[in-house]
C-alpha cells in the first residue's frame, strides 16, 4: 500500500544534495528513507536529475571559442553528455509516471568505492540504505560525513581522493564532487583530466595533477598544487568567469572580498593515502562493541582497542554515574579512570626525526569537591608530560595539549594516566589525537584560575590575588570570567572560564614555548562579544602581528563564540611572547587558544 509522502520531502532531499543539511537533519532523513520505498524512489529521481543538471551547468563555461580541449577529453565528455542527457530525459519522464516508476526503480551504478582508517566514524547517505559489509560505495548524490579518521575514495575513472576528518563531501558525478568541509587531496590520472572539486567559494578544475583543497565552515577555502596544474574559479556571491591557473608548489586562499590571494604552500597538510594517517583506534571511545561484558550500571570493563591498568576503568555515556549527565566532548561516550591507573595503545606512523604533540580532553565527575590530575607519555620510560593543573568538574571538557615528544622508532606506546586525587576522584577522557608538534600555550583555556567574587576577577592596575595562579599576565581591564557570572558572558566553549577584556587597551600576555624555527603554524581561538557590545582584538607573537582574513584585527560576534583562525606564519625563535589586546570599548571574551601545525621547511 502506498503512503502519502510528506509535503516537504522534495525540498529536504534537494537541500541534502546541495550539502546544506546539518548532521542531525541527515540522520533524520536517513531514517525516513530507510522506512519508505516511495521516499527512496523520490530520492533516486532527484539525485539523478541534480547530478545531470550540475554537470550541464559546469560545462557551459567550456563551450567557448578560446577553449581548446584535447580530442580524447572531448570524446570522453561527449560520451558523458549523452549519458547525462538520457538521465535528464528519463528523470523528467519519471516525474510524470511516478506510480509506475516506484515499482521498478533501478539502483544507480556506483561511481566510487571508499575505505577508511580503523578509527573512522562516518555517516553515509546514499540510497537510504547502509553500506554493504563487503565494501562501501558512492553513487550520484551520495553524501559522506566523516567525523573522525581518514577515508580514501577511488573512482571508476581512476581518480583517488583522500579526505581527513572532519569532512562533508557530496558526489555529484564521476567528474564533480562538492566539499563543504574537510581537507582533501586529489590525484587525477590523464584519462580523467577535468575532474572538478567545488567548495562554497571555489571551483578547482584539474589539468593533470595532484592537488589539495581545504574547505572550512568557519574560515577561508584554500588550494594547494602538489604536482601539475589546476584551474581555479570563484563561486558563490563573488562568482567570476576569470580563470586562475596554478602550478606545482603554488597555493591560494580566497579572502572575504572574493579575491584569490597567495598563501604558504603546504604539501604536509594533505594525506595522500591511508598509510600516511597517524592512527589512534577508538580515539573518542564511541566503539562499544565489548560493552556487553562491562558492568551494566557503572561501565567498568574493557575498552575496545585500548589496554587498561587499574581496577576501576571503563566507558560511560551520559546516563551512567561518572559522566552523570555531562555531554561528552564529541560522540556519545568517554573513557574513565577511577582513582588511579592508565589506558594505553600502540600507535604507529612516527618519524623519529620529528616532534609530536598529544592532545586529549578531560573532565572530572565532580562529587564531594573531588579533583584529579593527568599525565601522558609516549614510550613511557623516555617521554612524558604531566599536566600542571588540578582537574575539577567543569561545564565542558577542557583541552590538554602536551609538550613536544620525540620517539625513537616508527611505533610507540601511548599512555594516558590518572593520579589519585582528592576524595573520590574520577578522570574522564575524550577525543585523543596525535599531531606534529605545536607550541605550548600554558593554560590556553584559562582553567587554572578560580575567581572567588561574583565569578570573575579583573586586573586593576596590578594583578588581582585571584589571578596570580595563572601563567597569563593580566593588564588593567583584563581578567578571568566564569560561566553564569554577573557579566552575562556566553558559556565557555572549553571548560567553564574565559578571558575578559572590558575596555580599550585591556591586554593579556603569555610566554610560548616549543616553537620550531622554520615550521609553519596557525593560531586558533574562540572569541565572543557581550550582547550589548564587544570590541575588536589584535594579536602579536614575538612582536609581529598575526593576521586574520587579511586584517591585523578581528571582531567577534555578539552573544556567541566563534572560531577565528590566523593566517599561516613562521617564527624564528623557540620562545615567543604572545600578546592579545582590545582596540575598542565593550566586553570581549576569549577561550581555547591553541596552535595548529601546517608545514615545515625542507631540511
Amino acid at each position: 500500500m502506498n503512503t502519502a509522502l510528506p509535503d516537504d520531502l522534495h525540498e529536504r532531499i534537494l537541500r541534502l544534495l546541495d550539502g546544506e543539511m546539518s548532521t542531525h537533519e541527515v540522520t533524520a532523513l536517513d531514517a525516513e528513507l530507510l522506512g519508505s520505498g516511495e521516499a527512496r524512489a523520490l530520492y533516486f529521481q532527484l539525485a539523478s536529475l541534480h547530478s545531470a543538471l550540475e554537470c550541464v551547468h559546469d560545462s557551459r563555461s567550456e563551450i567557448r571559442p578560446d577553449k581548446i580541449i584535447p580530442i580524447e577529453r572531448f570524446i570522453r565528455r561527449r560520451r558523458r553528455r549523452i549519458v547525462q542527457f538520457v538521465a535528464v530525459a528519463a528523470a523528467i519522464l519519471v516525474f510524470s509516471i511516478i506510480p509506475l516508476w516506484l515499482k521498478v526503480a533501478p539502483s544507480p551504478e556506483s561511481l566510487a568505492r571508499f575505505e577508511t582508517t580503523p578509527e573512522a566514524i562516518f555517516t553515509l547517505v546514499e540510497n537510504g540504505e547502509a553500506p554493504a559489509s563487503a565494501g562501501q560505495y558512492l553513487f550520484p548524490g551520495s553524501r559522506l560525513i566523516l567525523s573522525s579518521g581518514t577515508l580514501e575514495a577511488t573512482f571508476t575513472s581512476g581518480v583517488r581522493c583522500v579526505v581527513k576528518a572532519p569532512s562533508d563531501i557530496t558526489i555529484h558525478s564521476d567528474g564533480l564532487i562538492f566539499l563543504s568541509e574537510g581537507v582533501a587531496s586529489v590525484d587525477v590520472p590523464p584519462a580523467a583530466i577535468g575532474f572538478t572539486v567545488q567548495t562554497k567559494n571555489l571551483s578547482v578544475i584539474d589539468l593533470g595533477t595532484t592537488f589539495g583543497v581545504i574547505a572550512s565552515r568557519d574560515s577561508l577555502d584554500e588550494i594547494h598544487v602538489i604536482d601539475g596544474h589546476v584551474e581555479a574559479r570563484i563561486r558563490g556571491p563573488k562568482a567570476s568567469d576569470e580563470k586562475h591557473v596554478l602550478k606545482t608548489g603554488e597555493a591560494r586562499r580566497i579572502d572575504a572580498s572574493g579575491n584569490l590571494l597567495e598563501t604558504d604552500f603546504s604539501a604536509a597538510s594533505f594525506a595522500t593515502g591511508l598509510s600516511q594517517a597517524m592512527i589512534i583506534r577508538n580515539p573518542s571511545f564511541d566503539n562499544t562493541e565489548n560493552l556487553a561484558t562491562n558492568d551494566e550500571k557503572f561501565g567498568y570493563g574493557p575498552i575496545p582497542y585500548w589496554e587498561t591498568s587499574g581496577r576501576k576503568i571503563g566507558i560511560n555515556d551520559p546516563s551512567q554515574p561518572f559522566l552523570d549527565g555531562q555531554p561528552p566532548h564529541s560522540g556519545t561516550h568517554v573513557a574513565f579512570i577511577e582513582s588511579a591507573g592508565h589506558i594505553s595503545q600502540q600507535v604507529s606512523g612516527f618519524d623519529p626525526s620529528k616532534l609530536y604533540t598529544v592532545t586529549y580532553f578531560v573532565n572530572e565527575k565532580g562529587n564531594y569537591s573531588a579533583s584529579t590530575r593527568t599525565s601522558v607519555s609516549l614510550e613511557s620510560e623516555t617521554s612524558s608530560y604531566i599536566h600542571p593543573d588540578q582537574i575539577r568538574k567543569t561545564d565542558a571538557f577542557s583541552r590538554v595539549v602536551s609538550s613536544p615528544f620525540r620517539v625513537s622508532s616508527t611505533s610507540a606506546k601511548l599512555e594516558i594516566h590518572a593520579e589519585q586525587g582528592s576524595r573520590d576522584s574520577v578522570l574522564l577522557i575524550d577525543s585523543v589525537s596525535i599531531s606534529r608538534a605545536v607550541p605550548v600555550i600554558p593554560d590556553g583555556g584559562f582553567e587554572a584560575t578560580s575567581p572567588s567574587r561574583r565569578r570573575f576577577a579583573k586586573a586593576l592596575g596590578r594583578t588581582a590575588p585571584d589571578l596570580k595562579s595563572s601563567p597569563w599576565v593580566f593588564h588593567k581591564g583584563s581578567g578571568i570570567v566564569m560561566n553564569d557570572s554577573v557579566l552575562k558572558n556566553p558559556d565557555a566553549p572549553e571548560g567553564s572560564r574565559v578571558a575578559l577584556f572590558e575596555k580599550h587597551g585591556a591586554a593579556i600576555e603569555n610566554t610560548i614555548l616549543g616553537v620550531e624555527p622554520g615550521v609553519t603554524y596557525r593560531l586558533i581561538l574562540e572569541a565572543a562579544g557581550r550582547e550589548d557590545g564587544g570590541a575588536a582584538m589584535q594579536v602579536t607573537l614575538g612582536g609581529e602581528p598575526l593576521r586574520f582574513n587579511s586584517s591585523e584585527s578581528f571582531t567577534p560576534p555578539l552573544g556567541e563564540f566563534q572560531t577565528f583562525t590566523s593566517e599561516a606564519f613562521q617564527a624564528s625563535a623557540e620562545t615567543l611572547l604572545l600578546h592579545i589586546h582590545s582596540i575598542g570599548e565593550g566586553h570581549t571574551f576569549l577561550d581555547d587558544l591553541r596552535f595548529e601545525f601546517i608545514a615545515e621547511a625542507n631540511r
